[in-house]
C-alpha cells in the first residue's frame, strides 16, 4: 500500500499541526504520536521527504513501508517546507517532554542541514543524492531563506532551540554557515546592466547566474522569492555596503523610469494601516486592486518631511486603475493613469512595458503553451 501523497487541504492542516507553538499541546498524547511518526518518516540521511500527510494516523501496514523507505537518500529536501517543519515540531515536543530520541532526531536533522551546503553558501534542493535541476541553488518558495533563518535562531539558541536541543559544536557550524549562505545570496544576484536587480528562483551552483528549473521556471527575475531575500537581508544586526546595496535594489534614484507596478492585489492588514510609503525616488502602478477597510484612507507617500534621505526631485508619482476601498476613499483612489508622463492605456501596463521591452514573458508563455498546457 503506498503512502498517500496530499493535496491541499492536506497540505494546510499538516503545516498548521507542524507549526502549533502552544505548549501544553506538546505535553499530550497526540503531540508524541505525532513525534512518534516523524521519527518513522525521518530518512537514514537526517531529512524528510515533501507533500506527505505524516501527522494523520498510519495503520500498521503503513509503518512498515515507511520503515522500509528509510534507506531512501534521493527524497530528503527542504522544498515546500520540508525538514524544517518537521525539525521544529520536534523542537517543541523534546522542550516539552525532554524524550531523547525527539532531540536526537533534531541533531541528525541539524547534520543534514549543514551537509548540504556547497562551498559557495548555497543549498540544493534536494540531497545528498539529486537529479536534473535539483541541483541548483534553491531559492524557491524560500527554502535557502527558512534554511538560513533556522541556523541563525538555532546557533543563537532562540526558542524553541534553547538547552541541550543542539550541540556546542553544531552551533559553531551553524553560524559559519549562515555566514556563508548570505555571501552566496550576495553573489548570485543579478545584476542588468551594471546594476543590481533581484534574484532568480533558483541558480546556478557553478556560474552562480539564474537557471531554469521545470519547462514553466525560466531563468526570470523573482518578486517572491526576492522579497523574502530582502526580509532576511534586513534582519541582519550589522550590515555592510555590501548587504544595503543588495537590499535597495528597488532605489529609483538616477533612472525616471523606474516603476513598481502591482496588478489584481487584495491588501489588509490586521489594523489600521497606511498603503504604503517610499524612501527613495520612484513611481507606483496600481491596477485592479481592493482595498479592506483597515489600510487607511490616504495615499502612498514619502516615508520623511525633511526630505534629507532623498530629495525625491520627480515629487509624488503614484498612479491607480479602477481601485477600490471598503468604506470609500477621499479621493487619492481615483483613476489617474493618464497623469503619468508615459500616459499608458490599463490594458498597456504589462510586464514588456514596465521593464521597457527587456522583459516579455506574456510572449514566452505563448511560445511555451503548448508545454504549459500538457
Amino acid at each position: 500500500m503506498a503512502v498517500p501523497v496530499f493535496g491541499q487541504s492536506y497540505r494546510t492542516s499538516f503545516k498548521q499541526t507542524m507549526r502549533r507553538t502552544d505548549a501544553t499541546f506538546f505535553q499530550t498524547p497526540e503531540a508524541r504520536r505525532i513525534g512518534d511518526q516523524l521519527l518513522l518518516f525521518q530518512r537514514v540521511t537526517g531529512g524528510w521527504p515533501k507533500n506527505i500527510d505524516m501527522a494523520r494516523a498510519l495503520s500498521d501496514e503503513e509503518k512498515e513501508q515507511i520503515l522500509g523507505d528509510r534507506q531512501k537518500r534521493n527524497d530528503s529536501t527542504t522544498d515546500n517546507d520540508a525538514t524544517t517543519l518537521q525539525m521544529d515540531f520536534l523542537a517543541r515536543l523534546y522542550q516539552a517532554t525532554h524524550d531523547k530520541r525527539y532531540r536526537d532526531a533534531f541533531r541528525r536533522a541539524v547534520d543534514y542541514l549543514l551537509s548540504g551546503q556547497y562551498e559557495n553558501g548555497g543549498w540544493p534542493q534536494f540531497w545528498p543524492e539529486m537529479r536534473d535541476y535539483q541541483i541548483h541553488i534553491t531559492y524557491n518558495d524560500n527554502a535557502m531563506v527558512h534554511t538560513l533563518r533556522m541556523l541563525r535562531d538555532m546557533a543563537a539558541r532562540q526558542e524553541p532551540y534553547q538547552g541541550d536541543l543542539t550541540e556546542a559544536k553544531q552551533r559553531r557550524r551553524m553560524t559559519a554557515a549562515f555566514d556563508n549562505g548570505i555571501e552566496c545570496i550576495l553573489a548570485t544576484q543579478i545584476k542588468t546592466n551594471g546594476r543590481l536587480t533581484v534574484w532568480c528562483q533558483q541558480h546556478d551552483r557553478e556560474t552562480l547566474l539564474p537557471a531554469a528549473a521545470r519547462a514553466y521556471e525560466l531563468p526570470s527575475y523573482c518578486s517572491m522569492e526576492s522579497a523574502g531575500i530582502i526580509e532576511l537581508l534586513m534582519e541582519l544586526p550589522a550590515p555592510d555596503d555590501r548587504v544595503k546595496r543588495a537590499i535597495i535594489w528597488h532605489d529609483g534614484r538616477g533612472d525616471k523610469s523606474r516603476k513598481l507596478v502591482i496588478k489584481d492585489s487584495y491588501f489588509d492588514a490586521l489594523s489600521p494601516t497606511p498603503l504604503g510609503r517610499y524612501h527613495h525616488d520612484s513611481q507606483f502602478f496600481l491596477l485592479n486592486c481592493k482595498l479592506s477597510k483597515n489600510i487607511l484612507d490616504q495615499n502612498i507617500r514619502y516615508a520623511y518631511t525633511d526630505k534629507v534621505l532623498d530629495p525625491c526631485p520627480w515629487g509624488l508619482r503614484v498612479y491607480y486603475y479602477n481601485c477600490l476601498r471598503e468604506g470609500g476613499h477621499s479621493g487619492w483612489l481615483k483613476n489617474n493613469l493618464q497623469e503619468s508622463e508615459e500616459h499608458p492605456e490599463f490594458h498597456g501596463v504589462t510586464a514588456d512595458w514596465t521593464f521597457q521591452g527587456l522583459w516579455h514573458p506574456e510572449a514566452r508563455i505563448k511560445e511555451l503553451w503548448n508545454v504549459l498546457a500538457y
